[in-house]
């Protein structure tokens, strides 16, 4: 037998009634509150409508979605909703990839600007690898006329889509390149988003041989050789690289900075050979390498500033790398020095010379316990 069952539900009273209609309004508010919080910076609104009585409309900040180039322009109109003028002295940004134009204004009541922003959209931080869509934040903060620091002031943001991406923000070479020597190479690996009819790299200033190779992945090598009759000396040039799409138009994209340091054509490495503290009348060994430009050249001796320096070849390397092994008596307590100079040979017979130095601490035999 099948029994109904009936609506038990209630009504609430009036005293019920009350309680809910003082209870649910401050109830959303923290719920709304809450869920900014939840949210993120980015739902609650972080720009001020007015910056010292300046104003930008919001519609001027959001770029939306912008291909990579390094000479994005973008127009911001300002103005002075104040009643009295306003001297900008000059707009201050939050990275060294933007500019703005004009550098300084000055604006009547009413009066508006325009702000040329020009932004290169190349540069990206190394969490962004390989990504073909990454956000850009800049910001554009007014020193005003008299200050001596900047306002908070207006954030430009934009999406960028890269038609091609690199692996790496910079190059470095340290101090892999030598002086008239054997060239060295280093590499980048490039990703394209879009279809391409070929990638191009370029260094500039013509300061290092590059050329493209694609990989059975799909990807692409950018292999970097800077020129090794660059001086002696550190090194700074750009890769800048060229995406060619089916159309046969040449689009601007990542640059790669490039840098390190020439080394002379001879040279010795370690330069300072530190054997630390011995014992006064042990011995202490260690190598060192000489490292030669290639064919013809030769060291044609070695000589040392004591007795208690004897240093021998050990092998030689196809690249004209040539290892000796120094072994140092250790003669005299305390602070001590002593020089190599390795005599080089250069194939049209110029001899000169490349040194190394040998430091140690001597310490005093102690005498033995109960003598």
């Amino acid at each position: 037998m099948t029994r109904a069952i009936k609506d038990v539900s209630r009504k609430p009273g009036w005293r019920q009634q009350v309680i809910t209609l003082i209870l649910i309004p401050p109830a959303c508010y923290a719920a709304y509150w809450l869920g900014t919080l939840v949210a993120g910076p980015g739902s609650v609104p972080t720009q001020l409508p007015n910056v010292g009585g300046l104003h930008i409309d919001a519609k001027y900040l959001d770029l939306g979605e912008v291909w990579e180039t390094p000479e994005h322009v973008a127009v911001v109109p300002v103005q002075n909703v104040s009643s009295a003028p306003i001297t900008v002295a000059e707009f201050a940004t939050s990275c060294d990839c933007s500019g703005v134009e004009p550098k300084s204004v000055t604006l009547q009541p009413g009066q508006r600007a325009d702000l040329t922003v020009k932004l290169d959209l190349t540069h990206r931080l190394p969490y962004q690898f390989g990504l073909a869509r990454r956000p850009v934040t800049v910001r554009i903060d007014p020193v005003f006329g008299g200050d001596y620091a900047p306002s908070t002031g207006w954030e430009l943001k934009a999406v960028v889509r890269s038609r091609v991406s690199v692996n790496a923000t910079r190059l470095d070479f340290m101090d892999l390149c030598t002086h008239a020597g054997t060239p060295a190479s280093r590499t980048v690996r490039a990703t394209a988003h879009v279809p391409l009819a070929r990638l191009e790299a370029v260094a500039v200033p013509n300061a290092a041989a590059v050329r493209v190779t694609p990989e059975p992945s799909g990807e692409l090598d950018i292999v970097v050789t800077p020129d090794p009759g660059l001086p002696v000396g550190p090194f700074r040039f750009e890769v800048r690289t060229t995406a060619v799409t089916p159309d046969g138009v040449a689009h601007r994209c990542a640059t790669i900075p490039v840098c390190g340091e020439m080394q002379p054509a001879t040279r010795v490495t370690p330069g300072v050979v530190l054997l630390g503290e011995r014992a006064v009348n042990s011995t202490a060994e260690a190598e060192v390498i000489v490292r030669l430009p290639g064919v013809g050249w030769s060291v044609e001796r070695i000589e040392v500033e004591s007795l208690d320096t004897v240093v021998k070849k050990v092998d030689s390397d196809a690249d004209g790398t040539q290892r000796y092994r120094v072994v140092q008596r250790i003669a005299r307590t305390g602070d001590q020095t002593a020089a190599i100079d390795f005599v080089v040979r250069r194939p049209g017979g110029e001899v000169g010379k490349v040194d190394a130095t040998v430091c140690y601490y001597g310490l005093a035999k102690r005498p033995r316990a109960g003598m």
